[in-house]
């Protein structure tokens, strides 16, 4: 299921209700949200809460054993090699044999929830949080139907802390402002992004065609652009205030990025959740700017390469990561004060 499912406002309707039937039962209340998210996340194929179960118990089963060996930094790295392993394995497989690309279904959200459970057991390897001993409140944290299939990429301090039994929250949080995030989201995606579909769509479907010969692409572009903003923020909008809802408030993800005066402001501005992301578990732990400007250059370059192939398979997605790596290591450069500093 999806947010624009048109069984979904229902759905909503009964999670809702039995949420707020079993709430301050706490276990209850745990359960609930357990099997409405697992319900919404297998509505269209029963066997993907399997993968997402198996993830989960993985990820929480890594934790604990981090907490019990003196061999952290290699459990961690087991952990991570699972969780990345097996998205390359549903993601990427059908771009290296494109004979499976027809009929391969990539799990919805893996990506999200495969990135929340890297910085969870990064989290714990650094002492940031403990190893969550309870496996329900931990599948909760990854399975949870509003920021599943689309984000934001929650760290652990920022949803499972609350899912104790003293803060899982019984009451809707801002219910208003929820409802006016949901309401935004929805128009941005349906009304915005869908109708500028109807417009682009066809002429990128055609571009090679005798038909487009002589139109100016620059206007498709900029609408294009529009549309992916328009798309993914909405999603966003309404996760977080489905979140508020059920009493969770999260992070933003984006902040008018298209008003950004740099590439660099405009990734402090884009998909904000999976930036910082990037930044605290791939380019810090890379050395970051630490070892000097080339170095610097180098590990901006990996991290966004890296960035752009989790946007999605194939060879666009490589240049793309790679080209806003060149544009951030040109903005870098640009802004030091003197040739030779670290960036």
């Amino acid at each position: 299921m999806s947010f624009v499912d048109r069984d979904f406002a229902w759905f909503v309707l009964a999670a809702i209700a039995a949420w707020w039937l079993v709430r301050g039962h706490y276990r209850l209340q745990i359960a609930t949200m357990i099997g409405v998210s697992l319900f919404f996340y297998g509505f269209h194929h029963w066997w993907l809460p399997i993968v997402l179960v198996v993830y989960a118990v993985v990820d929480w089963g890594i934790a604990l054993w981090m907490g019990a060996t003196v061999h952290r930094k290699q459990v961690l790295a087991l952990g991570i090699g699972f969780n990345l392993g097996l998205l390359a394995l549903w993601k990427y497989l059908p771009w290296f044999s494109p004979d499976l690309a027809g009929n391969w279904i990539l799990p919805m959200g893996m990506s999200f929830y495969a990135f929340s459970g890297i910085s969870y057991m990064v989290d714990v390897c650094r002492n940031q949080v403990p190893a969550e001993k309870n496996l329900f409140r931990y599948l909760l944290f990854t399975s949870f139907f509003p920021h599943l299939m689309a984000g934001p990429i929650l760290r652990a301090r920022e949803f499972l802390t609350d899912l104790t039994p003293e803060k899982l929250p019984t009451h809707p949080n801002s219910p208003l402002e929820g409802t006016i995030l949901i309401a935004r989201g929805f128009f941005k995606k349906l009304v915005l992004a869908d109708g500028i579909a109807m417009v682009v769509d066809p002429f990128f479907a055609n571009v090679s065609q005798i038909s487009t010969e002589g139109v100016w692409s620059l206007p498709f572009l900029y609408l294009y652009a529009l549309q992916i903003y328009c798309d993914f923020s909405g999603y966003i909008d309404i996760a977080r205030g489905l979140g508020l809802w059920f009493g969770f408030r999260w992070p933003e993800n984006f902040n008018l990025p298209y008003l950004a005066v740099s590439v660099q402001d405009f990734w402090r501005r884009w998909h904000m959740t999976l930036s910082r992301f990037l930044r605290d578990y791939l380019y810090i732990p890379l050395g970051g700017n630490r070892h000097g400007a080339w170095r610097a250059g180098l590990n901006l370059m990996i991290t966004m390469t890296l960035g752009g192939l989790w946007h999605g398979a194939g060879s666009g997605f490589l240049v793309w990561g790679a080209l806003h790596g060149v544009y951030l290591v040109i903005n870098h450069l640009w802004n030091s004060s003197a040739p030779g500093q670290p960036l």
